[in-house]
């Protein structure tokens, strides 16, 4: 379940959130079909995809700061992304962040989008990455349902 999964990584991250003075905004489907997973793995790449967030955050103005998370289902896949408000993702190198050794923060590794994308990978799913039209950018993935799900 991944809505489950959403909850227990906004209780993990939940002072890191209120510390950065974010606004969040979570934008849960009422329910969604299960998917087969691992749930750490799968918590770690939200984790990875929220602090990410956090940090392009980091230069935008106080009450500015905002971060939609929302889960959703369609077309045989469970979704979910990360949106924040922050300056995007430069548009030379949206196209390889999922790539080991792409980083355009300070002090990055370049691994921790790349090591997401294996997991989800390994769970038969994607990710993606944009920039908003408003600004900011948009981090997520899609796994399959799990064998015998139906949409709801």
């Amino acid at each position: 379940d991944l809505n489950a999964v959403v909850d227990e990584t906004l209780k993990l991250l939940n002072s890191e959130i209120v510390t950065r003075k974010v606004e969040l905004t979570v934008e849960r489907a009422g329910s969604l079909p299960a998917v087969d997973g691992n749930r750490t793995q799968l918590q770690q790449v939200l984790v990875n995809l929220i602090m990410n967030a956090l940090e392009a955050l980091g230069e935008t103005g106080e009450g500015e700061r905002r971060i939609v998370l929302t889960t959703s289902s369609g077309a045989g896949h469970v979704s979910v992304v990360v949106e924040d408000s922050g300056p995007g993702i430069d548009q030379e190198k949206i196209g390889s962040i999922f790539e080991p050794l792409a980083t355009w923060k300070p002090g990055g590794t370049g691994m921790g989008l790349a090591i997401c994308n294996s997991i989800v990978e390994a769970h038969g799913g994607r990710m993606h990455a944009e920039n908003r039209s408003g600004g900011g950018a948009r981090v997520g993935f899609s796994l399959p349902f799990a064998k015998g799900e139906n949409a709801t």
